[in-house]
């Protein structure tokens, strides 16, 4: 998966996370430009010390990849500003 975090606020972030919020319960097995963690069914992602900073319109990217041993549906998503 590849997600992209745009700033559309007139505010620039310093630190993000994201939380993706799945059917079933995914297991990571490689990630980049996040931290990535998962827990039950979710994945949640945190910026690295380099990608925190986004000013208003700035993105950043990152990707993990994975298994689940059931269907994938598409995930609810929320992100959270430091």
């Amino acid at each position: 998966m590849d997600v992209k975090i745009i700033n559309n606020s007139t505010q620039s972030v310093n630190g993000w996370q994201l939380t993706l919020n799945f059917s079933g319960a995914p297991r990571v097995t490689n990630s980049w430009n996040a931290t990535v963690n998962e827990t039950a069914t979710q994945v949640v992602a945190s910026n690295l010390s380099w990608n925190a900073n986004l000013g208003s319109g700035q993105s950043a990217s990152f990707g993990f990849q994975g298994n689940l041993s059931d269907y994938l549906d598409t995930p609810s998503c929320i992100v959270k500003r430091n």
